[in-house]
C-alpha cells in the first residue's frame, strides 16, 4: 500500500467540513482541479498539494469537474456552469439553464470529447457546449417519468453523461435514459429506465444499473432490451417495513463480465451475454467495492480492487490491493 505524499484541508474559512458534501476531482496540465460542496473550484499543484487558485460559485457543487485543454468546467446545483482558465482561475464563460434547481446529491458530472463538453443541469437540460468559448452547440431536455414514484417529480440528470463515438448517453432518476447524436444533440432513442450512475457503452451494447434495482443490457442502435437481472432493492427492517434501499455502483465491463457493486457489501457479475448471476462475492465489513480492474480490460496480469470501508463518524478508510 502506498503512503500519503501530501494532504490538504480545503474547508473555506469560517466554514465547517461537515456542513457540506459532494464534489470531485479532475486532472490536467499538472493541475488537480477540485470541486466541493461549499461551492468552490480549487486548483492544486498535483506534485505538492499547494493551492494555485480558488473560485467561488454561488451554489453548491456535487459533481466532478472536467478539464478540457486549458479550461476547467464545473456545474453548480443552481443551474450555472462555468469555464475557468486552468492557469489562473479567471472566469472565461458562464452557461445557465432555466428551470427547477431541485436535485439529488452527487448528480451528473460534465463529459468531454475534443472541444465539446456536455453539461448536465438539475433542470433536466443537457447542453453541448464549446469548451474554449462557452457557446452552445445544442441543448436537449430529458423528459418523461415513471409513474408511481415521488422522486419522479425531480428531473435532475443523475447519471453522468457518457460520450462514446458520436453517441451521448445520459439518464435521470425519474425513469429515462436517452441516446443523442454528439454533433447535433438529435435524439436517437429513449429507454424507460433511469439511473444514478453512468452507463457503460461497449461495441453494440449499453449496460446500465437502473433506478429500479436491475442490471440491463440494451442495444446501442435502438435502446431495446437484451436482458435484465434484478438486484436486491429495499432493506427489510425488523418490523417488515421498507425503510431504506441499497445503493449500487457501476456497471464496469471487465474480463468479459459485467461487474456491479452494492452497499450491502458484495460485488456481482450478471454475465456478459446472459442474465445469469455468475459471481456474488461477499466483502466483509465493507460498504462499497469501488471498482475492479481485471485482465481483458487492460494490458496487465493483475487484478486491482479498491474498497471503501463503512463510514465512521463522517470519514472513510480507503484500502487497496493487487492480486495476481
Amino acid at each position: 500500500m502506498g503512503s500519503p505524499v501530501w494532504s490538504v484541508d480545503l474547508t473555506p474559512p469560517n466554514e465547517k467540513a461537515n456542513e457540506a458534501s459532494g464534489g470531485g476531482m479532475a486532472y490536467g496540465n499538472g493541475v488537480l482541479a477540485v470541486t466541493t460542496g461549499h461551492g468552490e473550484v480549487i486548483a492544486l499543484n498535483a506534485d505538492n498539494g499547494s493551492v494555485i487558485w480558488r473560485h467561488k460559485l454561488k451554489g453548491a457543487i456535487s459533481a466532478d469537474p472536467v478539464v478540457v485543454g486549458n479550461m476547467v468546467v464545473a456545474v453548480g446545483r443552481n443551474n450555472v456552469a462555468i469555464g475557468l482558465d486552468i492557469r489562473n482561475g479567471r472566469l472565461k464563460w458562464r452557461q445557465t439553464s432555466q428551470g427547477g434547481t431541485a436535485g439529488v446529491a452527487g448528480a451528473g458530472a460534465p463529459a468531454a470529447q475534443g472541444n465539446l463538453v456536455v453539461i448536465p443541469f438539475s433542470s433536466g437540460e443537457l447542453v453541448g457546449t464549446i469548451a474554449s468559448n462557452g457557446l452552445r452547440a445544442w441543448s436537449r431536455s430529458i423528459s418523461g417519468k415513471n409513474e408511481g414514484f415521488a422522486r419522479s417529480m425531480i428531473s435532475d440528470i443523475s447519471g453522468d453523461p457518457v460520450i462514446d463515438g458520436i453517441n451521448v448517453y445520459a439518464a435521470n432518476q425519474a425513469g429515462r435514459l436517452v441516446a443523442m447524436d454528439r454533433r447535433s444533440g438529435t435524439l436517437l432513442w429513449t429507454a424507460q429506465d433511469g439511473s444514478y450512475t453512468p452507463v457503460w457503452s461497449i461495441g453494440s451494447a449499453v449496460f446500465m444499473v437502473t433506478d429500479r434495482f436491475a442490471v440491463k443490457r440494451l442495444n446501442s442502435s435502438d435502446g431495446t432490451e437484451v436482458w435484465s437481472q434484478k438486484l436486491p432493492g429495499f432493506k427489510q427492517s425488523k418490523d417488515g417495513r421498507k425503510r431504506a434501499t441499497y445503493a449500487y455502483f457501476g456497471p464496469v465491463v471487465a474480463g468479459g463480465q459485467v461487474w456491479v457493486a452494492g452497499s450491502d457489501g458484495w460485488a456481482g457479475s450478471p454475465g456478459g451475454t446472459t442474465a445469469v448471476v455468475k459471481y456474488r462475492n461477499a466483502i466483509p465489513d465493507a460498504t462499497l467495492l469501488l471498482y475492479a480492474l481485471l485482465p481483458g480490460l487492460c494490458d496487465c496480469e493483475s487484478v486491482m480492487v479498491i474498497i471503501i470501508d463503512k463510514l465512521h463518524k463522517g470519514s472513510c478508510r480507503l484500502r487497496s490491493g493487487v492480486h495476481r
